[in-house]
């Protein structure tokens, strides 16, 4: 509902409307596709006069409701908006794929072994593999695939490295 609010909104006189949404590529075999999603499910934000606007608000098809303090709409700070902004490519963000770490769970992107699970045991970016340890069978065995065959998940680029 929230890109039908955000179509309606667009059209009410003295409105600024900002839907901020998600790109999130996944690997599909050789292939990548993108799924959109919104960055906050269930909310987007319109800079309006109250006054002037709050019962069109309100009532323009796709919003449920109003985020309210009491009375009063919750007003987010506009270098909030700005910062998010500065981050998005009209209102999209790209969530780029991560790199796999040693340890950790992945899934397979392989006909074979497609969705399957393993743990990275070692990476080889000379060669761009991984070596990951893959039950086939009841049996745990080493296994040396294409880096590009492991769908690690999705870095968030807002989230700081440590």
């Amino acid at each position: 509902m929230e890109i039908l609010a955000t179509e309606n909104l667009k059209h009410l006189p003295g409105l600024e409307v900002f839907f901020p949404q998600t790109i999130v590529l996944k690997k599909k075999g050789d292939r990548q596709q993108q799924i959109k999603r919104p960055l906050f499910p269930g909310y987007i934000f319109a800079s309006f006069d109250p006054v002037d606007s709050m019962r069109a608000v309100h009532y323009a098809q796709g919003v449920a409701y109003v985020v309210k303090h009491g009375l009063e709409p919750v007003e987010i700070h506009p270098t909030i908006i700005e910062e998010l902004k500065s981050v998005t490519l009209e209102d999209f963000l790209t969530m780029p794929n991560r790199k796999p770490i040693i340890g950790e769970s992945v899934r397979i992107l392989h006909k074979l072994f497609d969705g399957r699970e393993a743990t990275i045991e070692k990476l080889l970016p000379e060669k761009k593999r991984v070596q990951v340890l893959l039950e086939i069978l009841g049996a745990h065995c080493r296994v040396v695939i294409k880096e590009e065959l492991v769908d690690a998940g999705t870095a968030h680029p807002l989230q700081t490295s440590s």
